[in-house]
């Protein structure tokens, strides 16, 4: 009997490393690369989660050297939403840029403003795996200005440093009014939903190596 539940515990710890590790999120403007990401708050009556990110660790499947993730930037993410704020300075020249976009069947439609232009792109929906997980509270993240979305919103570019939430301009298109960070600090359903079917899946061994 040793042998079956010692393979169950391993299983067990990998499943549970593996839901820590790949959270997986869209990302705008982003290719899948090294990036860490660590929960702000959740906005509840949204269902939407705010993370913080920054570079992720060059290690396992992500191990091109030449990735690079300068700076922080915050997202703002459901099921149906998500919207980016960046700023960084690299070699004393102030990079900022942001999305707005709008999630539906497999596509996502961002309002972008980037380098003081403001374009309206389609691309994929797709979400990859981001390391990290932990939360965070109090930390500043940088902040854009309007971008031309319903209500108010983030947008663009500015140098201003502001707690996350605290948005202001209008518009039309997809968007949010700016709140206070959220106190809530559970990650919403879209990536509740991926790690209940990991769990689901670690139950089911577990049961079928105890048997054995």
């Amino acid at each position: 009997m040793a042998r079956p539940r010692l393979l169950a515990l391993s299983l067990a710890a990998l499943l549970l490393h593996y839901v820590a590790a790949e959270t997986s999120l869209v990302v705008p403007l982003n290719d899948p690369q090294p990036i860490s990401a660590d929960v702000l708050g959740v906005d509840s009556a949204l269902d939407r989660t705010t993370w913080v990110l920054h570079q992720g660790a060059l290690t396992g499947t992500w191990s091109d050297q030449e990735s690079n993730f300068p700076g922080t930037a915050t997202l703002v993410e459901g099921t149906d939403y998500a919207s980016l704020t960046y700023a960084a300075a690299v070699q004393e020249i102030t990079l900022a840029a942001g999305a707005e976009c709008a999630i539906a069947d497999g596509l996502a439609v961002c309002v972008v403003v980037e380098d003081g232009t403001t374009s309206t792109e389609t691309d994929p929906a797709q979400p990859f795996g981001i390391q990290g997980g932990a939360t965070v509270a109090g930390q500043a993240a940088p902040t854009l200005g309007p971008v031309s979305g319903s209500g108010s919103g983030s947008g663009a570019p500015s140098n201003t440093q502001a707690s996350a939430g605290s948005g202001s301009g209008s518009g039309s298109g997809p968007g949010t009014s700016g709140t206070g960070a959220p106190s809530n600090t559970q990650p919403s359903s879209f990536v509740r939903v991926r790690a209940s079917l990991v769990l689901g899946a670690l139950v089911g061994l577990l049961a079928v190596c105890l048997l054995a």
